[in-house]
């Protein structure tokens, strides 16, 4: 390893360590467990990940914000993986972006002074604009009820109505899961072969579930 890839990984190394001490206790608090780049919060069926993410040019750092349900297996996540998952199988993601540099990465920082006013901003974040993102996910049913019969969040992508449809299932709203998976067919595109069969698959079952028998 050169030099210079030694400092880059020792500025990271020392800036986890700091946000272990000034940021992760704010996190437990509020239920996470883990340890490193990774925490991790389980209520019920329902998953929150916050994870600290390295950018590949080795000056800055991602802050991922991960929502999902274990009972959805989707994106990699089942029963083997839910004990250690990770924020990119989450089906709802976000970035907590600096004030500053929106839809940037954070640089690490320069020296103590920079470093306080990094962790101080990132306290900050955490508290006005994470701890509100996860709280649109935070309980089953509830929550997803609520987000499901949101008609101005109702998504315009075939991939995300497939989730919400799938959502919608495993709360027994057939029409819901009917009306995501009916939209999401007529706009997926023909070359999405296996997501178009998800989505027919899902208004099947649906449609079978709502008239009491199996599609």
């Amino acid at each position: 390893m050169t030099k210079k890839a030694d400092h880059i990984s020792m500025r990271r190394e020392s800036f986890i360590r700091l946000l272990a001490q000034r940021l992760y206790p704010l996190l437990r608090n509020d239920g996470f467990r883990g340890s490193g780049s990774t925490l991790r919060r389980i209520n019920g069926p329902v998953l929150h990940i916050f994870n600290v993410q390295g950018s590949s040019d080795g000056i800055s750092f991602y802050i991922n914000l991960g929502a999902t349900l274990t009972t959805l297996e989707m994106h990699g996540l089942t029963e083997a993986t839910v004990a250690a998952p990770k924020e990119y199988q989450c089906v709802f993601s976000e970035r907590v972006h600096h004030p500053a540099r929106p839809r940037m990465s954070w640089p690490y920082p320069k020296d103590e002074t920079d470093a306080d006013a990094t962790l101080q901003e990132l306290v900050t974040q955490y508290a006005e604009f994470a701890v509100p993102w996860f709280d649109k996910y935070s309980t089953w049913p509830s929550s997803f009820a609520s987000l499901i019969e949101s008609e101005s969040a109702t998504p315009q992508h075939p991939a995300r109505l497939l989730i919400w449809s799938r959502i919608a299932m495993l709360l027994n709203n057939h029409q819901r899961a009917e009306d995501f998976a009916r939209l999401g067919i007529s706009l997926c595109p023909s070359t999405a072969t296996i997501l178009h069969r998800d989505l027919e698959q899902i208004l099947a079952n649906a449609g079978g579930a709502r008239h009491g028998f199996d599609a």
